[in-house]
């Protein structure tokens, strides 16, 4: 990746393309060691000032376990006029450690008409179940999803009841589940079983 990087700069491309700049922070974010590399080029690059850096950046501090640069960078991408995308939602999500957060990035999930996505859906459910206060929101939220077809966000209900305790409630999901004929996988049954 570092070679290919210098290869980037000593032919000019690294500047004439703005993709290049994106493309080398997501490879530097999901190297282990490297999120001052992709923060480095971001700094750096004219070319960033746009959501798919912004996007590229933050899903490295994500995954590097930084809620506190994840928000500070979310702040500055809105401080520039940049408007989040569903891709930006899960990650900043991830990063809210309190339900007022959640709220708050739920209600401009709302103003931007992305409350239907089945990502950041998902996302919003599990915000809202791992802070453990507001689990008839994550209910509310799913419920209003048009699509639930997706394994991924019937595992997030009952991963997130069983985590809070509550047995009622992930069994009648996954019951709900079969019923709409999504198959369960290996996360689905743990739950289950966790609260059983």
């Amino acid at each position: 990746g570092k070679q290919l990087h210098a290869h980037m700069l000593i032919t000019g491309f690294f500047h004439s393309s703005p993709l290049s700049a994106t493309s080398l922070i997501n490879m530097y974010s999901k190297c282990s060691i490297s999120i001052s590399d992709a923060l480095s080029i971001f700094l750096a690059s004219p070319h960033c000032q746009n959501v798919y850096a912004y996007n590229a950046i933050i899903a490295g501090f994500i995954s590097h376990d930084l809620p506190n640069k994840v928000l500070e960078f979310y702040f500055n991408m809105r401080m520039v006029g940049l408007i989040p995308d569903k891709f930006t939602f899960p990650c900043l999500i991830k990063a809210c450690c309190h339900a007022m957060d959640v709220e708050k990035i739920h209600a401009l999930v709302f103003k931007l008409g992305l409350e239907f996505d089945l990502y950041v859906g998902s996302a919003l459910v599990h915000g809202y179940l791992r802070v453990g206060l507001l689990s008839s929101e994550a209910l509310k939220v799913f419920d209003e999803l048009p699509e639930r077809g997706d394994v991924v966000i019937w595992n997030a209900m009952i991963n997130g009841f069983a985590q809070l305790g509550e047995i009622d409630k992930p069994l009648g999901i996954f019951r709900r589940m079969v019923e709409n004929r999504v198959v369960p996988n290996r996360f689905s049954v743990t739950g289950i079983l966790s609260v059983l």
